[in-house]
């Protein structure tokens, strides 16, 4: 049991670890040392990536369905199943981001997000966010990784965003470590990660320590048909 927790903690670091690769600083490093085409996306929403598996979807969907239904569907402020491409650009507009689409248009991928206009998470800027779009061409799934040098900064926002997602959506069904700052902090990997599913919903939240900072990755998304 104790080895089974090991590897789950270990793999969950390293999505976060992979996950920061995506963010613009980090890419142009790596890009300037000779890492081809500087480093990948983590969620597969690079240029060349093919364009999403609807089957694929179906079957991780039916993979992450829960007993019950949630209360309340909490996706960053935006609506799972009913905003659009067009919603997000004129959200991007508004508020002068840069965002691209990928993955047939089915993705769309903003960067540099003030932290403000991504809520549940503090002041953390939401370094990237990815919108992924549905077959009906609505929102199935919203993902952001934001990243702060202090590692109190980041537990507070993990533990900040789980009590948000927890009391509109409804309890958990996993946690795995510890967001205390004190335990976050003692090494490279280290991580606190909590799931959430449902019969309509499902959600994952990690506080990871990459060694050189700290990084919070969130996922929501839709499990309707």
């Amino acid at each position: 049991m104790r080895r089974a927790t090991l590897a789950s903690g270990v793999i969950g670091a390293a999505v976060a670890a992979v996950a920061i690769l995506h963010v613009p600083a980090v890419h142009r490093s790596l890009a300037a040392r000779g890492a081809p085409g500087g480093a990948a996306c983590p969620f597969g929403y690079g240029a060349g990536a093919r364009p999403v598996d609807l089957e694929a979807r179906r079957a991780r969907a039916a993979a992450l369905r829960g007993p019950t239904a949630a209360r309340a569907r909490p996706a960053l402020g935006f609506t799972l199943d009913a905003t659009t491409a067009a919603d997000v650009t004129a959200w991007a507009v508004a508020h002068d981001l840069r965002c691209d689409r990928r993955r047939g248009g089915m993705v769309v991928e903003c960067t540099q997000v003030p932290g403000a206009l991504v809520p549940g998470a503090g002041a953390l800027a939401a370094t990237a966010v990815w919108f992924e779009l549905g077959p009906s061409g609505r929102l199935a799934s919203i993902k952001t990784v934001r990243r702060d040098p202090a590692v109190a900064a980041v537990a507070s926002a993990f533990t900040a965003a789980e009590h948000a997602v927890t009391a509109r959506a409804g309890a958990p069904v996993r946690r795995d470590g510890s967001a205390a700052p004190e335990l976050l902090a003692r090494g490279a990997l280290r991580q606190a990660m909590v799931e959430y599913r449902f019969t309509d919903y499902s959600a994952v939240l990690r506080a990871t320590n990459l060694g050189d900072g700290f990084v919070l990755t969130e996922e929501y998304a839709t499990l309707v048909e």
